[in-house]
Parts: C-alpha cells; structure tokens; sequence
C-alpha cells in the first residue's frame, strides 16, 4: 500500500487524511490521521495497516468537485 502524508483514505466507511506514516518492523505502517466526513470531522485517529485491511487510499481523479451554493451570511442571520 502506497500510502504518504497528505493522502486521503478511506475506511470504516469514513474518509481522513493522512497526516503521518510510521513504518512498523513488519512492512505494515501506523497511519496518523484526522476525519474528514462528517461523523468523524476534526478527530484524530491512528490504524495500523496490519489490522485494517479495507484501508483505501481515494485516488483525486475519481473526485467529483461541487460547488458551494450555501452563503455563511444566512447561517450567521438564522440566530
């Protein structure tokens, strides 16, 4: 698994980037990361590649862009 700093992946059903590889003894790493779907947005985890083998890095070209419709200013005024 090519798996670097800045990556994003996928698992558990939940997306994160990658904020650090660390490689194990065995040829297995521990990725650091931080949730970036909305369950799991802002929280950091660690997942060890020999324990998580549904682990997908999300390739950038099959990423679908969508624009920002939503303008902050009405969320600001719904007080």
């Amino acid at each position: 698994m090519n798996i670097a700093p800045g990556i994003r992946i996928s698992n558990r059903g939940e997306d994160f980037i990658v904020l650090n590889v660390t490689d194990n003894f065995d040829g297995t790493s521990i990725l650091d990361v931080e949730g970036i779907s909305e369950l799991v947005r802002g929280k950091r985890f660690s997942f060890d590649t020999k324990i998580e083998p549904k682990i997908q890095a999300l390739d950038p070209i099959n990423t679908t862009l969508q624009p920002d419709v939503d303008s902050g200013i009405e969320k600001l005024n719904s007080f």
